[in-house]
């Protein structure tokens, strides 16, 4: 696979989230992490939880449809590389606007939270890549998917602790934003790091 083979569909991924992002209820940017409107809290995490799982299904179906339309021969770690630039396409934004409001740069959970979204963008659309292979696997998709049962198991597992320290750090993450502005915008200004 070539980098532009790569590029386009993870552009297209890309572009993808961000529509989904605009077209949710509650609108949930990748830089901004955290809501301002509100303090660090159940529904917080809530809309967190499902604005991730909205934005996961993104790779797989991209690399599935990529699959399925254009590479038929696009090997395990080409999805896996697809998902990482979308992951990096998603977070560049970051350079430039700088961390979400009250986020310091100093903040150790911002590596955990990043790094496990980018992870989790990959492992979808390896996931998207292991269903087109079942669809692909004309000779015997039921034989396919039982010999394939334990990397099923082992990435849905993966998937979990990852999706559990995206969770945790980000909710650690928006509360001590919220002690450390006290909620409101105005503390912003106080605060010499940022």
């Amino acid at each position: 696979m070539t980098w532009w083979e790569a590029l386009i569909p993870a552009v297209l991924g890309a572009v993808s989230i961000r529509a989904v992002a605009l077209l949710s209820p509650t609108y949930f940017s990748w830089v901004e992490l955290f809501s301002d409107l509100s303090p660090e809290g159940a529904e917080s995490q809530k809309i967190r939880r499902q604005t991730m799982l909205a934005r996961l299904f993104v790779p797989f179906v991209v690399v599935a449809l990529t699959r399925f339309l254009w590479q038929q021969d696009m090997s395990y770690w080409s999805a896996g590389s697809i998902g990482l630039l979308i992951g990096f396409l998603m977070l560049w934004p970051i350079v430039f606007q700088g961390l979400p409001f009250g986020i310091l740069k100093r903040d150790w959970l911002l590596w955990p939270i990043y790094g496990s979204f980018l992870c989790l963008l990959m492992m979808a659309a390896m996931f998207g890549w292991g269903i087109s292979e079942i669809f692909l696997a004309v000779d015997d998709p039921i034989e396919l998917i039982l010999t394939s049962g334990g990397e099923l198991i082992t990435s849905t597992v993966v998937v979990a602790i990852l999706l559990w320290i995206f969770q945790s750090s980000a909710s650690k993450l928006g509360k001590q934003r919220g002690a450390r502005s006290g909620g409101t915008p105005e503390n912003q200004a106080d605060d010499p790091e940022e």
